[in-house]
């Protein structure tokens, strides 16, 4: 009867899936208004910056990006339902990475060109930046960090779902019941308060083991830890996808059985009780420091910087 249910093929579009993408991307848009205001560095910075957005901001940190990639996961199942072409891989590609070419040459360069602005005092004119962002300077380093150009900066999401969605495509042209498989395991083994507690434990154990290590890095070479979170989540919006019941399984976690005077408390406690637990890991562990490595700061030579022609 499991196996009915989930190999079922989508035949609806899930409208509460829509209006997540929105709501996650406007809240993507909000916090980087916000990294202007506060005490993280960032391509430019207001003389105001401060605090008070800073705990804010965090609430939305461990899992804006990662809503994303569910999302993402489920509507690249959507496309994968029938079967996986070359045409598919050209549609996908072409959605993709075009968009992430137009970006890196239309509306990235004014963010790199306003920061060596701000902090480097470059006097040059945008089009003198632009001769030095399409040909790669390496000379232009603040607060110690040469930046790459040409970059994508905040279109690293592209790269990595065009990535995701190619493994995902090479895994189906070899196993076409891949997703089907994967969806009656986790049909059979994710019920309950599993379906909750298992995902944060795996989340939480790989930012304990390899955050550090792998530091973010959004440069889809060497950027382990955000590989293994991202690319777990976009596999399972795919997973999820191809069960139906799982969505119904998370809707009826949102509200537990319990008495409504009792929600509230216990779910403001067991958060400030996570966050005090893995702030307390994260910083504070002598025990786990050995994991992590200790990472030496090594000086950074910079070139100067070309003056703009006259």
């Amino acid at each position: 009867m499991n196996s009915a249910i989930v190999a079922s093929p989508i035949v609806q579009r899930l409208y509460f899936l829509d209006w997540l993408r929105i709501a996650a991307f406007a809240l993507l848009v909000l916090y980087h208004v916000g990294m202007v205001y506060v005490r993280w560095d960032f391509h430019v910075k207001s003389p105001f910056a401060g605090p008070a957005l800073e705990p804010w901001m965090k609430l939305t940190e461990p899992w804006r990006m990662s809503l994303l990639f569910i999302v993402s996961g489920a509507a690249t199942a959507h496309l994968c339902k029938n079967s996986v072409s070359w045409r598919l891989v050209r549609a996908r590609s072409r959605h993709l990475l075009l968009p992430l070419l137009c970006g890196m040459v239309l509306v990235v360069p004014p963010q790199p060109y306003v920061e060596v602005m701000q902090k480097l005092g470059y006097s040059g004119s945008y089009l003198d930046f632009l001769g030095l962002y399409f040909s790669g300077y390496p000379g232009l380093c603040p607060n110690g960090h040469c930046l790459v150009l040409p970059t994508w900066n905040h279109l690293w999401f592209l790269p990595y779902l065009w990535l995701y969605s190619a493994l995902l495509f090479a895994l189906l042209a070899m196993w076409p019941q891949a997703l089907v498989g994967l969806a009656r395991l986790a049909h059979r083994a994710l019920a309950g308060f599993l379906l909750l507690a298992l995902p944060v434990v795996l989340i939480f154990g790989a930012r304990l083991l390899l955050f550090k290590r792998f530091p973010s890095t959004h440069a889809v070479v060497g950027d382990y830890f955000n590989h293994t979170i991202y690319f777990a989540m976009f596999i399972t919006g795919a997973v999820f996808a191809s069960a139906p019941p799982m969505w119904d399984r998370l809707a009826r976690l949102r509200w537990p059985h319990w008495p409504a005077w009792f929600e509230a408390p216990v779910l403001v406690l067991l958060t400030f009780v996570f966050c005090a637990v893995g702030y307390l890991l994260l910083r504070g562990s002598m025990l786990l420091r050995p994991w992590f490595g200790m990472v030496k700061a090594r000086p950074v030579h910079t070139t100067p910087i070309p003056k703009p022609r006259p």
